[in-house]
């Protein structure tokens, strides 16, 4: 049985948990005791049984999972952060704090209007276009590091680290999802390899990746 992510789909499993995140519809999804078992064996290169594999076509016909194409069935892996840019002196001039700024509320309006998924595709396309082109990273991370002192980060999340992403469309800045259980958490940031570019990292430690785009 061979079974694939669709695009902007992803998840993770904590401790005996699995969690999708649905980044179309915006929704997370905790998946039953023996429907996570079912997965983490079909993970593995186990083999079903029936009931096993009927579980998991119940997650084909919600949407999470594509039988026929998508991306590899894996959980999010993302290499642990071990630097902050909010650790480095900042230099950057204010007025890409004042873009940064601009960004943000653009980002903040479209997700509103037009829903995440869509964002997200924007953000594809961008980077897409942009390919080949040399992009400062670091730059634009410091211009979103100042941003914090007048944007809280608590419930901001979500359309800062959007728009951060969006600013830098370098393949190097991931944007992450992430999730904590007991109680269920959501939170987002952009991170270049082990670098986080605009969080702390004991706040992002707290957090499994479910999703990297």
């Amino acid at each position: 049985m061979r079974l694939f992510l669709p695009p902007f789909v992803g998840f993770c499993s904590i401790g005996e948990s699995v969690i999708f995140l649905d980044a179309r519809s915006d929704r997370y999804w905790m998946l039953p005791a023996a429907m996570s078992q079912a997965l983490n064996r079909l993970c593995t290169g186990e083999e079903l049984a029936g009931d096993e594999a009927a579980l998991l076509l119940a997650l084909v016909r919600a949407g999470l999972l594509d039988s026929t194409k998508g991306e590899p069935l894996v959980p999010c892996q993302l290499p642990r952060a071990r630097t902050s840019r909010l650790e480095v002196i900042d230099t950057t001039p204010r007025s890409s704090t004042m873009i940064a700024g601009l960004c943000f509320a653009v980002s903040t309006w479209r997700i509103r209007r037009r829903g995440l998924g869509c964002e997200l595709a924007r953000l594809q396309r961008r980077r897409e276009r942009q390919a080949g082109t040399a992009r400062d990273v670091d730059r634009h991370a410091g211009a979103f590091a100042r941003l914090r002192l007048l944007v809280s980060p608590t419930g901001h999340c979500l359309p800062l680290s959007l728009a951060l992403a969006r600013r830098c469309a370098s393949a190097d800045a991931r944007l992450v999802f992430g999730v904590q259980l007991n109680p269920f958490a959501a939170h987002a940031w952009v991170q270049r390899d082990t670098e986080v570019l605009n969080d702390e990292l004991h706040v992002v430690h707290a957090f499994t990746p479910i999703l990297v785009i």
